[in-house]
């Protein structure tokens, strides 16, 4: 039989548990709610174990948006859009789940987050315009994806595009454009020529080309190191060293023929059954061996020296013509108008 003290306290358990599995806070999402947001997660969940990672990634976005705080919702987003090819879209929720990097669920699926972050970095890649007019409106294959002047590159995915930057009084520029470098800021730089004041009679047309200056990922090309006049004098100088070491191993072989081309050395008058060979045969052989090396050796300066000429010869600045520096044009009379066009 229990004593009152026991069943008092048991009373009072029983109290506590209940008023803590009752009080809910304000604005807290209840247990039915997450009992909810369960059996969808794990539905999708079935879903791309079943190979349907388009109806999974249908299923995710539509829970993420009556649940957008979750982080675990938009890694599941993020996780079957990569899953789908869609790299643009699992790079937005990415950077959404990104916020929640302290999060315990984040925490413990941190090697997966990276997988895929990399995933991502192989596919998407920054892009911008810089350039002028301001307020010039750019797109890519049709889609519009900001205004001069940029305050922040964009996000793209790799591919081949038709830039296009375009401003009314302006003449639109269109350039094809590719981007193969995942993780990496490419930059395309423009200045698009106005057209208003050449638009002076109907009958008379005047079209000139807008100024365009060629992409290029950085503002400043720097030339690689195979470009530079370093490369050049090692060049130079392998061929010196390889003539300088032709020209000491001929003086050698000279000087071992000299000593096997004496009679007064070589030959043993006292013992004539001794040879020549017997007596200088290692001179012969070092002038043998000199000889070798003093041909490999010039081979190799006459090679290097060719190498050098040509660096210097196709590393060397090219001077311009000051004729490709002056303005020049050129009018043609069409079908009831006036063509003409030009370069600046």
């Amino acid at each position: 039989m229990r004593s009152p003290i026991t069943l008092r306290w048991l009373a009072f358990a029983t109290l506590l548990l209940s008023t803590l599995a009752t009080a809910v806070p304000s604005g807290a999402a209840t247990p039915n709610d997450d009992a909810a947001m369960e059996a969808a997660i794990q539905d999708g969940i079935a879903l791309r174990r079943a190979g349907n990672d388009e109806g999974a990634l249908s299923l995710f976005l539509d829970l993420e948006r009556k649940n957008p705080g979750s982080v675990r919702v938009l890694l599941h987003v993020t996780a079957a859009a990569q899953a789908t090819g869609r790299w643009l879209l699992a790079y937005d929720y990415l950077r959404r789940a990104s916020a929640f990097k302290n999060d315990p669920y984040y925490l413990r699926n941190r090697v997966a987050v990276k997988a895929i972050e990399d995933a991502v970095a192989r596919h998407v890649g920054q892009f911008r315009v810089v350039g002028q007019p301001a307020g010039a409106e750019v797109r890519l294959s049709g889609n519009l994806i900001g205004t001069l002047p940029f305050n922040e590159p964009v996000a793209v995915e790799l591919g081949a595009y038709v830039l296009e930057v375009s401003k009314p009084g302006y003449y639109t520029l269109r350039r094809d454009v590719t981007l193969n470098a995942g993780g990496v800021l490419s930059q395309e730089v423009v200045d698009l020529g106005s057209n208003d004041q050449h638009e002076t009679r109907p009958a008379t047309r005047r079209a000139f080309a807008p100024t365009l200056v060629a992409s290029s990922p950085a503002k400043d090309r720097a030339p690689s190191w195979w470009q530079t006049r370093p490369v050049t004098w090692s060049l130079a100088g392998i061929a010196v060293a390889s003539a300088a070491t032709s020209g000491v191993a001929l003086a050698l072989r000279e000087r071992k023929i000299e000593r096997w081309n004496d009679d007064a050395r070589c030959i043993d008058r006292q013992n004539v059954t001794r040879t020549r060979e017997q007596i200088c045969g290692d001179d012969r052989d070092a002038a043998t061996t000199a000889g070798t090396v003093a041909l490999t050796s010039g081979v190799v300066a006459v090679l290097f020296a060719g190498a050098a000429a040509t660096h210097w010869l196709t590393t060397s600045p090219k001077p311009e013509r000051e004729a490709q520096r002056q303005p020049h044009g050129s009018c043609g009379v069409g079908w009831g108008c006036l063509v003409c066009s030009g370069t600046f």
